[in-house]
């Protein structure tokens, strides 16, 4: 291709993300999933270990949470499920800066929470994503080469890979140049891509029918059930604080929804759990209306948030900086909180912030 002066371009932007379900069982196995920070080999069964004669059980807890999930995200939910070896394409996102893909990945990140399905947490690895971006010039009918990058470990990082390698790919545009199709990685202390290996134009993902798992059948009673259970999602809690508080900005109702994630009647410290009992009770028909924790929640939100905007100075004592949080607390709540309850919880946050 000859070189284009004063090219504009339009970037093409795909994620691919990798939720690590919040299971307290793997998926396959009976073995616990708490294994961080555990020795090696500890959290491991027979059919973890491929021993002769193994097979895989599929567990109701982990389908749960992803059902949750499919359903909090709009999609189709088939009657039956069949489990089949890597067998995909991917769909245009129809994102077309790096702050629409940081937008969606943080959106994605609370409807999961929400959920308890997953922690959602880039740094740990429990969410992972994948971005997939070339830029197209349509007025020269041209598109670079799709390149995938991996490696992304904050929201940050995201958008500082996507700005790079725009740039990059719109320059060598500039040139005549396409590019070549392959996969990159992320260095955060440069903030630029950098190339790991080229990809295979031919497509080959030796799809196979897994022989070991027979189909999974999902009732439409299952899955009234479940969506009965759900929990108000990040979207509907904004729009509703925003009509209940009308003179608050967009950054401040966000900056609500971050320091305490749930608002409702169904929160407590352990979002988790109280995820996986609500959906087990709704599978089961019984209703759950139960709002124990709300008050330890409710102080321990307004502490973490006292604790956010003024941490604990080097030198000053803890018991002193607790006092000072607890006094927060009440003057935030109006006099509503009780003393007692607010210094137990303001104890328990300050001494997880100094270990």
């Amino acid at each position: 291709m000859a070189p284009v002066a004063n090219l504009r371009v339009r970037p093409v932007i795909g994620l691919e993300f990798h939720a690590q379900i919040a299971s307290r069982v793997k998926l396959f196995s009976p073995m616990t999933t708490n294994y961080f920070g555990q020795p090696p080999n500890c959290a491991v069964a027979q059919f973890d270990l491929a021993l002769p004669g193994a097979m895989p059980v599929l567990n109701r807890e982990p389908v749960v949470l992803a059902l949750a999930t499919a359903l909090a995200l709009d999609c189709t939910i088939p009657p039956v499920s069949r489990f089949e070896r890597k067998h995909y394409l991917y769909p245009d996102l129809r994102a077309r800066s790096p702050q629409e893909a940081a937008a969606l990945v943080k959106a994605l990140q609370a409807i999961l929470r929400t959920l308890g399905s997953c922690d959602a947490n880039l740094e740990e690895g429990s969410l992972r994503v994948d971005v997939n971006v070339s830029v197209a010039a349509d007025e020269a009918q041209m598109s670079s080469e799709r390149v995938e990058i991996k490696n992304i470990a904050t929201v940050s990082g995201l958008v500082a890979a996507l700005e790079f390698e725009i740039t990059r790919q719109t320059a060598l545009l500039a040139t005549g140049t396409r590019g070549s199709r392959e996969t990159r990685g992320f260095d955060p202390a440069t903030q630029q891509t950098f190339p790991l290996r080229a990809k295979e134009s031919a497509r080959d993902y030796r799809f196979a029918a897994d022989a070991d798992l027979p189909p999974l059948h999902i009732r439409p009673t299952e899955i009234d059930a479940v969506r009965a259970a759900l929990p108000p999602l990040p979207a509907a809690r904004h729009e509703a604080l925003a009509t209940q508080f009308p003179s608050l900005t967009h950054d401040q109702l966000q900056w609500l929804l971050d320091g305490c994630p749930l608002l409702d009647s169904a929160a407590i410290a352990d979002e988790q759990s109280r995820a996986r009992s609500r959906y087990a009770r709704a599978l089961q028909g019984v209703e759950s209306q139960e709002v124990e924790g709300e008050v330890e929640w409710t102080n321990r939100c307004v502490g973490e948030g006292a604790m956010a905007a003024s941490p604990r100075k080097p030198g000053l004592k803890v018991d002193k900086y607790a006092t000072w949080v607890v006094g927060q607390v009440l003057a935030r709540s109006k006099g509503r909180a009780d003393p007692q309850v607010a210094q137990a919880v303001v104890a328990g946050l300050v001494a997880e912030g100094s270990a």
